[in-house]
């Protein structure tokens, strides 16, 4: 029976073990907050392409002394340069969303989203100062006989459409 009052809803979830929620685990009980687990789970992974055993900690200890070299060693290299601050902010929230306790984790609207609108914020405006036309590779990455086909095509589709 479903009323305006139900919170949980007990199920039969599936799932990987280190992305379930722990209260899931001791109580058998899944709320929004079992999604904020494991949505900071997620989180943590894309900030350091690391598996997830353990990532909370070592996410933890990367972020104790406020030491942004720490932070670094630990994030993903292949994603390229992390703006420090930011990092640290979405690094923040995800620790705080894998909570052992669902009470003490943020409220998706009130906490999460607030957060992740500001984020976005910061990258749209430093999008704007980034241009956005396509860079060529130099010369000397195509081949020659690329160049004379390339050029001859774009040449004949010219012609074409001038006549």
């Amino acid at each position: 029976l479903l009323t305006q009052f139900t919170t949980y809803k007990l199920t039969s979830p599936v799932g990987t073990l280190c992305y379930i929620d722990p209260e899931y685990q001791r109580t058998g009980r899944l709320s929004p907050k079992s999604d904020v687990y494991a949505f900071g789970m997620i989180i943590l992974q894309l900030l350091t392409a690391l598996p997830a055993i353990a990532l909370t900690y070592k996410v933890e200890m990367a972020m104790e002394n406020n030491d942004d070299e720490e932070l670094i060693k630990i994030l993903d290299k292949k994603a390229g340069d992390w703006p420090m601050e930011e990092t640290r902010k979405l690094a923040a929230l995800a620790l705080y969303c894998t909570e052992i306790r669902a009470k003490d984790r943020p409220d998706l609207e009130n906490q999460i989203l607030p957060t992740l609108e500001s984020l976005n914020k910061v990258a749209e405006n430093a999008r704007t100062f980034i241009s956005y036309e396509p860079k060529q590779p130099p010369s000397h990455f195509f081949c020659p006989l690329l160049k004379v086909i390339t050029c001859s095509l774009r040449n004949l589709f010219l012609a074409r459409e001038v006549s």
